[in-house]
């Protein structure tokens, strides 16, 4: 699935450029910010390589990159900090067994998600998130349970916090039983509102 990016600082856009000169590729880290009196931003030690699909540099020199995640990765060593972070990294496979219980839960997992993309378009009610419905339906969902999974919590409207915390489960099954839990809450949440919402349009018609 791809994101979407804007880079404004300079450091970051002599990073894309040299990225672009060399593989198209960039490592990007959840910031995990620290508590009160001093919150320093420390990447996480799990990300996710990106691999630039399009790019367009601005007027202005700022620039609007569109790339798409790869594979995730550990960072082994920071060697440089300046102008933009630099390090080495282990890249992290995926263990993905194609279980019975992978095979059954990537089934329930698939018409979770259509339910869930349902559940977006229905609570669409301006053009900001109308965008968001109208792009989610573009989506075919792969047959394959570990493309699958990942596509599922891409989709998943939730904190970047907890995203970073998929990000760093690496056996599938436990990806999936994870994904399907948070899923399972969303839904209910979303059930929960629409009802409470109804119950409020209703009261105030009465009232009227």
């Amino acid at each position: 699935m791809p994101i979407h990016l804007h880079i404004h600082e300079e450091r970051y856009r002599l990073m894309v450029q040299k990225a672009m000169a060399a593989d198209h590729l960039l490592g990007t880290l959840y910031q995990i910010i620290e508590p009160y009196p001093i919150p320093p931003l420390t990447p996480s030690e799990i990300g996710c390589i990106a691999h630039i699909i399009h790019l367009k540099t601005l007027p202005d020199g700022q620039i609007d990159l569109i790339a798409v995640g790869q594979d995730r990765f550990r960072i082994s060593e920071v060697m440089s900090y300046h102008p933009f972070p630099v390090g080495k990294v282990e890249v992290l496979p995926t263990e993905s067994p194609r279980t019975l219980e992978v095979v059954r839960g990537a089934s329930l997992l698939y018409k979770m998600v259509k339910s869930y993309i349902q559940c977006i378009s229905e609570a669409s009610n301006n053009r900001e998130t109308e965008s968001i419905q109208n792009h989610l339906h573009q989506f075919q969902l792969p047959d394959d349970p570990t493309l699958l999974i990942f596509m599922a919590c891409e989709i998943l409207q939730i904190p970047a916090f907890e995203k970073q915390k998929l990000l760093e489960i690496l056996p599938a099954p436990q990806l999936l039983r994870t994904t399907l839990r948070i899923y399972r809450r969303e839904q209910a949440l979303h059930a929960h509102f629409s009802k409470t919402s109804w119950e409020v349009a209703q009261g105030l018609t009465e009232l009227n």
